[in-house]
């Protein structure tokens, strides 16, 4: 054998070995990316586009110094020091107190465009203040990924985009009611894009569009569709040819369809999330969804979809979420959650603010993997089946709204990771207990309140129980818990809404109370009941507070409470004087009912310097 040879296959080993370094990044090749140098012309385009920006949070701090491969955001290539990546999202999302003051602010400096080997692009989150995106980014040919979204862009999308044919992310996710509105007249520039399996241009004004479903049909690598709020009004219900097959995911919520679900998207076998919620899909559901084989979310919420539910529905078993919430469907729904009950995958139903009716079947109980159970504001009747306590997985469940006229089983208690129980405005018979409440250690919301004067449902537990969880919201209303307040409510020191109207207390409330409330709770309504006592003269609320005493029996001196943004105290025997200083005291006072209390005097002039949306005192006070 040639010893050349030999020579040369060690070498293609060695080479070898140092590309799959390269790849995976291992040890070596970190250690060569901290002696990669930057290249000049790129560190001065840099510096140039960190010039045209005002950086209120420091993210710039490290740019000193020749090596701008060390720089924070910065990837550089580590054969050649060219960089390959800028990632500068702002990394406070949109909803965290810190976004505004960490925001990037300014125009993207035409610098940028010597940086011509990047292949990932990211600045969004920040604030570009109305400014275009500029053409230039279109001169990226190995450009990969490209993340605008949220940074106050407007004007027109530029077609130059479409140059970027590696491109296989995009996403230029936009804010529609933001002064700065995105558009495009065309979406042809798309076509260019032919490895693209990302594109998300929600919030963008596409009415223009004509043709935008041709042309995404014309990408066939595309994995995720996201066109959410982007003011589209006409929807082909037919294609002549299906070429993007491998769509995984389409969410067209907020739209302006007006038309059908289209028959051509049960022909996308590879369909894991359909979201089209508020989009104005009209006429009854159709029953092709068995073709949909992958799917695994699907939400038609807020539409106007109508009649019942297809059983085809029950055949997809990987389903995972079903929302249906605010259509007009309708229906007895025994048959639906019949064919369903095999489903071991679904977590989420909801079909709240529909037209369905009946009693919920036994066979709800195998829907194991359930995590969101709601059927808020539909005409269910009867009692839940003792069934629903084999929803071990359950962590909220609501009916509210719903005439649902039978009891609640015991069972509901071995839902240990309940969290959310709403049986608000409901018609329950019956008694609940401590052992409704038995596992429910991990409960934060609670809420049982029925619709009627008549108190048909008694919430029977010891005024001094102990109960296994700690909540952050109770209301209870209309039903029968009295006549002693429940002190057990005082252990909950994670409160901040304490409701219990009408629940038949005549007792006084228990010593500490006031001191308790005024440290933990900002919404309390103690309303029609006939809680007797006197109130604390003076009081500092922790928390700008509501609160809610209209109509019982308490009697003394009218409450001058601080941090207080809503007082009611309609319909009490409170008496004495409205002080002269109430607008001192009570500066952040907006709501004030006196009504129906024997109060003397006069209104105080001071009362005028207030900021009142509502005030209402007696007709004439007595002098």
């Amino acid at each position: 054998m040639n010893p050349t040879i030999k020579i040369m296959d060690k070498k293609s080993i060695v080479f070898q070995l140092i590309f799959l370094q390269f790849l995976s990044g291992l040890p070596s090749f970190n250690s060569m990316s901290s002696q990669t140098h930057c290249l000049q012309i790129e560190r001065k385009a840099l510096l140039d586009f960190k010039q045209s920006l005002t950086d209120p949070s420091g993210r710039f701090s490290s740019w000193v110094g020749e090596e701008c491969c060390q720089w924070n955001g910065l990837t550089c290539n580590n054969l050649t020091g060219n960089v390959i990546k800028l990632d500068l999202q702002n990394p406070f999302q949109i909803d965290e107190a810190g976004h505004q003051e960490s925001a990037l602010r300014g125009k993207i400096s035409s610098s940028l465009i010597y940086l011509e080997h990047l292949e990932y692009l990211d600045l969004s989150l920040n604030d570009f203040d109305g400014s275009q995106i500029p053409d230039f980014i279109g001169s990226f040919r190995s450009l990969n990924y490209l993340n605008l979204s949220h940074a106050s862009f407007s004007g027109i999308i530029p077609p130059h985009l479409g140059n970027i044919s590696s491109l296989h992310f995009l996403d230029l996710h936009a804010f529609s009611d933001s002064d700065h509105l995105l558009n495009a007249k065309d979406l042809h520039w798309l076509t260019g894009l032919s490895s693209l399996e990302y594109l998300d241009l929600g919030g963008i004004d596409l009415s223009s569009v004509v043709n935008w479903l041709e042309v995404v049909n014309m990408l066939p690598s595309l994995l995720e569709l996201r066109l959410q709020d982007c003011n589209l009004q006409n929807f082909p219900h037919s294609l002549p040819f299906v070429n993007f097959t491998s769509l995984s995911v389409i969410d067209l919520s907020r739209n302006c369809f007006n038309s059908p679900m289209p028959a051509w998207l049960f022909n996308l076998t590879s369909l894991e999330e359909i979201l089209f919620s508020s989009s104005n899909l009209i006429g009854p559901l159709p029953n092709t969804f068995t073709n949909l084989i992958s799917l695994q979310h699907l939400d038609l919420s807020n539409q106007f979809l109508e009649g019942l539910l297809p059983s085809s529905l029950g055949n997809l078993w990987k389903l995972k979420s079903l929302r249906l919430s605010a259509n007009n469907l309708t229906g007895n729904v025994i048959e639906f959650v019949d064919s369903l009950s095999g489903n071991n995958s679904l977590e989420v139903l909801d079909l709240t603010q529909n037209k369905f009716h009946g009693e919920l079947p036994v066979s709800l109980g195998n829907l194991t993997s359930l995590r969101s159970f709601v059927l808020r504001q539909n005409m269910f009747w009867g009692s839940l089946p003792e069934s629903i306590g084999r929803l071990s997985s359950l962590e909220e469940l609501s009916m509210f709204g719903n005439p649902t006229n039978g009891s609640i089983p015991e069972s509901i208690g071995l839902l240990s990771k309940l969290t959310v129980m709403n049986f608000g405005q409901t018609l329950w018979k019956g008694t609940i207990s401590e052992r409704h409440f038995l596992n429910l250690s991990r409960l934060e919301n609670l809420e049982i309140s029925s619709t009627f004067l008549k108190k048909s449902l008694n919430f029977n537990v010891d005024s001094k129980w102990n109960p296994p969880f700690k909540l952050k919201s109770i209301i209870l209303a209309h039903i029968q818990a009295g006549p002693l307040f429940p002190e057990w409510v005082q252990t909950q020191n994670d409160l901040t809404r304490l409701f219990l109207n009408d629940i038949g207390i005549s007792s006084t409330l228990p010593d500490g109370f006031w001191s308790w409330c005024s440290q933990n709770i900002d919404d309390l309504d103690l309303a029609h009941n006939q809680i007797r006592g006197t109130l604390p003269r003076s009081l500092h609320f922790q928390y700008a507070a509501n609160v809610y005493l209209i109509s019982n029996q308490f009697k003394g001196p009218l409450p001058m409470w601080t941090n207080l943004r809503r007082l009611y105290l309609w319909g009490n025997s409170f008496s004495g004087q409205i002080p002269e200083n109430i607008s001192e005291i009570m500066p952040k006072l907006r709501d004030l009912d006196l009504s129906e209390n024997c109060l003397t005097g006069g209104i105080p002039p001071s009362i005028v310097n207030m900021r009142f949306s509502s005030f209402s005192s007696t007709a004439k006070l007595q002098q």
